[in-house]
């Protein structure tokens, strides 16, 4: 898109916000050249102008490009899924469509992160914006979240030869600082000497030590005393029955 192009752009722009807002047309039609035409200036313009290009010369906000631009973006499965006339119904679409990738992204995050707990090394197709991630689960979650992503394949015991002996005193130390974490938020809340050692209670000082703060923790705990007496309501009832 030349000079000339971008300078005739607004018009077109508006025209077709105008047809969406009075519906004279085909809304998801005109949303989709709408968003077409602004991903086209927005590539041709130098970083930052684009918003103030749109402040200037369009007749709507900066939200409503973004929806139009995402339209645009998604335009192939829009057509190839259920014809919708509605832009609303698009949008709805769309987010179910980002909703969807959005968890095979995780998902793929998440194996990466646990592919290199286990063996120590970073997997093929780990990027920068995973080691703040790596380094959380590693500071945070404690040796507890860690032991269930460490387990070796029972049909490949050779395999514990690619972990290094530094990852394995990374994993001592922070089970050890785990350890102490809990013992210490154990002596804090006074609990009981037969509380210390059940394995509920651990879980559940797990939970509430990760919590940022005490106020978190007592809502957390309030909760966790509501499904508790709940279930007890529910096993007494069957029980009288």
């Amino acid at each position: 898109m030349n000079e000339l192009m971008i300078n005739e752009a607004p018009a077109k722009l508006n025209k077709l916000h105008n047809n969406i807002i009075n519906a004279l047309s085909s809304t998801v039609t005109n949303a989709i050249e709408a968003g077409d035409i602004l991903n086209t200036v927005k590539n041709e313009m130098d970083h930052g102008k684009f918003l103030i290009w749109i402040k200037d010369n369009c007749d709507f906000s900066e939200r409503a490009a973004r929806n139009y631009m995402k339209v645009s973006s998604y335009k192939l499965q829009l057509q190839n899924g259920t014809a919708c006339a509605d832009l609303q119904e698009a949008y709805k679409q769309i987010e179910s469509i980002e909703a969807v990738e959005k968890r095979k992204e995780d998902e793929r995050k998440q194996n990466l992160i646990r592919e290199r707990i286990r063996t120590g090394q970073k997997p093929e197709g780990w990027d920068r914006s995973l080691d703040y991630e790596y380094e959380k689960r590693m500071k945070q979650g404690g040796y507890a979240k860690i032991k269930d992503n460490f387990e070796m394949p029972k049909s490949e015991p050779e395999s514990t030869s690619n972990i290094s002996d530094n990852h394995l005193k990374e994993m001592t130390d922070l089970f050890l600082e785990h350890h102490k974490k809990r013992t210490d938020f154990k002596d804090k809340i006074r609990l009981s000497a037969d509380g210390k050692d059940d394995a509920f209670m651990d879980a559940i000082m797990d939970y509430l030590s990760e919590l940022p703060d005490d106020n978190r923790r007592i809502e957390a705990c309030n909760n966790i005393i509501k499904i508790c007496r709940n279930i007890s309501v529910e096993l007494q009832a069957k029980k009288e029955n």
